[in-house]
This record gives C-alpha cells, sequence and structure tokens, in this order.
C-alpha cells in the first residue's frame, strides 16, 4: 500500500517494522517480514522517479584520494543505488570473514535465496590453478539486466494489506528514550512534518547516509542517546580500490575477461587482503584486430595459418580490499547543511601502504603463475613498486561503500553486534554494507542480500 506521509500521520497505524530505505538492503528486509503478516513501513527520501531535488542532498566534500562527486556516488530514489548498479555478483571467501564476528556459514544458508531474489544463475566454485603461486580463477555472475528492487516490488508493496511505502519523506533523526528508539522525525517537500512510530526501527540508507543519520541524531539528543558509545560511529569507512596496474604479453588464449585471486593460504602467508585481478583482451584496431583475433580468439586456425609465435597483448586491472582506518571515516560538516538542515558529508578517504602491498604481491604471485606454467609475462605500472602515486584518471574505486556502523564484539570496537542491533538499543537495527568489519574484494550487493535476509530471520524470532 502507498501512501503519502500524511496520510501515513492520519491513519495512526501500529507498525510492527519500519525500515528507513528502500534499496537492495532495506527491501529484502521489508518483503521478508511481509510474509509474516506484520504491519511493515518503508520510509523512502525519494521519488519513483530521479529527483535532482532530492539527489541534492547526497552533496558533500571527499577529503584525500581523488574519488567520485558524493551526489553521484549513490541514487536517493526508490529501490535506492539498485537504480545504477551493474549487477556483478559472487559471495564474500571464506578468509573475508576472519574478522567479522560471524562466518561465512551463518550466511550461505541464504545463498539460494539470494541468487533467487537477484536473478542469479549459480555462481561456480574457484578453481586452484597454481597452489606454489597460489593462484586460483574465481567466477562473477551478472543480474542480467540488473535487478531494479523498486521496480521488482512495486506491485507486490502496492497491492499489499500489510507493506507500506510513503515516499518523498526525508528523515531528520532518531528519536530514543532510555534504550529505545521511540519514533523518527520525517519531513516531505510540502514542509510537512509527522512522527512515525514502531515497535522496531531498521536503518537501510546505505553505507554514507547510516552514519551521517545516526551522527546527526547523537548531536540532536542528550548525551549521544541513540548511539551511547560511539568511537567507531563513521569510521572504519572502506571501498574497493580499482586500477590498471599492468600489462601481460601472452602465449595462451585467455578469455576475453578472467578473473584471478590468491587463495587463502597464500593471502595469510603475504600478510595482504583480498584482491581481485582482471585480465582483459586489448582491442586493437585495422589489420592488427583481424590478426589479434585470429591469434587469440582462433588459436588453432592462427596456428595454422601463422605459426606457433601466437602472442596476445593483455591489460591486467584490479579490484581490491582496502584496510580499514579509523582515519577514513565519515564526519559531519561544520559549516554546511542542506536545505533540510542536516549538515553535510564530510568523507575522509586515502589509500594506505598496506593497500598498495596488497596490490603489488597479489600481481607479482600472478607474474609468477605466468612463469610457471610459460603462459607469458607480466609488467607491473611504476607507482605499483611505490614509484609515484597512482593514476588520477582510472576508474578509481566501485562505488562500493562499506564500514562506518561495522558489526563487532562489543560496543568499543563497534556499532552493531552480530545480529545486527545497535549496541545498548532494544529496537533498533542497521542493514546493508555499512556493517561491514572488513570487505574482502567482492562486489558488496551478494552478501547485503545474505545479511538482509538473516537479519529478516532473526526479527521473525525475537
Amino acid at each position: 500500500m502507498i501512501l503519502s506521509l500524511e496520510e501515513i500521520n492520519k491513519k495512526n497505524i501500529d507498525f510492527d517494522y519500519c525500515i528507513i530505505g528502500s534499496g537492495p538492503a532495506g527491501m529484502t528486509v521489508a518483503i521478508e517480514l511481509a510474509k509474516q503478516n506484520a504491519n511493515v513501513l518503508i520510509v523512502e527520501a525519494g521519488d519513483f522517479k530521479y529527483s535532482k531535488r532530492s539527489q541534492e542532498i547526497y552533496d558533500g566534500k571527499v577529503i584525500g584520494d581523488p574519488y567520485f562527486e558524493l551526489s553521484n556516488a549513490r541514487v536517493r530514489q526508490f529501490g535506492g543505488s539498485s537504480n545504477h548498479w551493474a549487477g556483478w555478483c559472487r559471495a564474500l571467501d571464506d578468509i573475508d570473514f576472519k574478522n567479522w564476528p560471524i562466518k561465512k556459514k551463518d550466511l550461505d544458508i541464504y545463498y539460494d535465496q539470494a541468487l533467487k531474489i537477484l536473478e542469479l544463475p549459480i555462481i561456480p566454485d574457484d578453481k586452484i590453478l597454481d597452489k606454489e603461486a597460489g593462484i586460483k580463477e574465481f567466477t562473477f555472475k551478472w543480474s542480467s539486466p540488473p535487478v531494479n528492487f523498486g521496480k521488482k516490488y512495486y506491485e507486490k508493496i502496492k497491492k499489499s494489506s500489510n507493506l507500506y511505502l510513503t515516499l518523498n519523506a526525508n528523515v531528520l533523526k532518531l528519536n530514543s528514550e532510555s534504550n529505545i528508539i521511540n519514533s523518527i522525525d520525517v519531513i516531505n517537500y510540502d514542509n510537512f512534518k509527522a512522527k512515525i512510530k514502531a515497535n522496531k526501527f531498521i536503518l537501510a540508507t546505505g553505507g554514507i547516509e547510516n552514519s551521517r543519520l545516526l551522527l546527526w541524531s547523537n548531536m540532536n539528543s542528550n548525551n549521544k542517546t541513540v548511539v551511547k558509545d560511539d568511537k567507531t560511529l563513521g569510521k572504519y569507512w572502506m571501498e574497493h580500490h580499482v586500477f590498471t596496474i599492468g600489462d601481460v604479453v601472452s602465449t595462451d588464449d585467455f578469455k576475453r575477461v578472467t578473473f584471478y585471486s590468491l587463495t587463502a593460504k597464500k593471502q595469510e602467508q603475504l600478510k595482504i587482503l583480498n584482491c581481485g585481478l582482471r585480465l582483459h583482451n586489448n582491442t586493437p584496431s585495422g589489420a592488427k584486430k583481424v590478426v589479434t583475433d585470429l591469434m587469440c580468439n582462433a588459436p588453432k586456425l592462427g596456428k595454422l595459418l601463422l605459426g606457433d609465435n601466437l602472442i596476445c597483448e593483455k591489460t591486467l586491472r584490479a579490484a581490491w580490499e582496502q584496510e580499514p582506518l579509523e582515519e577514513n571515516c565519515i564526519k559531519l560538516s561544520t559549516e554546511e547543511k542542506d536545505y533540510l538542515g542536516t549538515p553535510k558529508v564530510e568523507l575522509y578517504w586515502k589509500k594506505s601502504e598496506f593497500d598498495i602491498k596488497t596490490v603489488r604481491e597479489t600481481a607479482m604471485q600472478f607474474g609468477q603463475y605466468l612463469i610457471n606454467t610459460n603462459k607469458g609475462r607480466l609488467k607491473l605500472h611504476d607507482w605499483v613498486y611505490g614509484a609515484g602515486e597512482s593514476p588520477k584518471n582510472d576508474e578509481l574505486a566501485g562505488y562500493h561503500h562499506m564500514g562506518g556502523t561495522r558489526m563487532g564484539t562489543k560496543p568499543s570496537n563497534s556499532i552493531v553486534d552480530s545480529n545486527c542491533k545497535v549496541w545498548g538499543q532494544e529496537n533498533l537495527y542497521i542493514a546493508g554494507s555499512s556493517v561491514f568489519p572488513y570487505a574482502g574484494h567482492t562486489n558488496p550487493t551478494f552478501t547485503i542480500v545474505q545479511l538482509s535476509l538473516r537479519l529478516a530471520q532473526h526479527l521473525m524470532k525475537a
């Protein structure tokens, strides 16, 4: 059922759950809870269609390494950032959970359900290619066309008698009394204000806005009553670095794009984090393209016509895990506010020496694999060895916002517990990648959906 904020306020419905945000995290939780006949409200700040006025709320400043304009890095619209999601999917690796309070097996039970939600085929297991170098080949699968969570569930919400949606409803802050969130303050674009009450609240506004809303709610409450221990709030924010790192000459007929990473054993030996390598066939033009296509994509015919000297040029790219550091964080601006009166975001984001070590060591092992198997040779770009800075005109990152409200074992090192419940609050939960304590190298959407299914299951039992 779709209602305006004025209608929600007038009807005075007893909501079991209020979910703030309608992206993959919030929508997944909402759909699952509604199946249990609970009264569920989704509060979405955007509209059905993209709105420049709404998107302006996401303006902010980046301090540190080059990054995207923050207003372009996420989408304030029904369906959230699934409106610009490219559809890449795979699960995190076992080793990625080494420093989580939960393990991969705790999410694996939601694997098949996540495949169905994201409309994916089964994702093949990784294949170890070289034990000595620790190289394995992995596979992405694509949600194609990418599932848009707004379009996927619009009719379901519209026809539902217990799943409610209100649009253009901007949450200004959360209100807490003792250990309970008793309401949220909401305003629409007609300047109509309301307090929405529910038995439980789930914050699912993304990897930047979750921190922003909690930071602002704390500043507007007495004695930090929303997040009681806020030492890590907004901190340990992460992205995936994405860069071209080198060139390969090869005598092997690799596929057009092939994905590689290191085994857990090799990562631990090298004391690095996870990194995914992407080997791309180059795309020459003219006569060179004809010859290259023949040699690299039809090797048997190429050998027949041109002999054994099949030399293919390839580009090596990497998308890798960022070290979670306290100084990479989300803060509230002390100078600028949006037109609703909330301070704009300041995102502090910078690569560390350890981040560069992770990609360098991974690439060098891949180079050793090429030597071991006589498949070719790798030349890394100088900056990967520490000679100069990384390029400013590359892909830079993955639009993957993680951390800021990390999951942990105690309030002093995290914002939520292993069930995504905010420490010290009886009825406040956080959904989405902002709870990731470590990020792996994999695009986060599949894990976000798994975590959201797990959260919904927990709430049903609570």
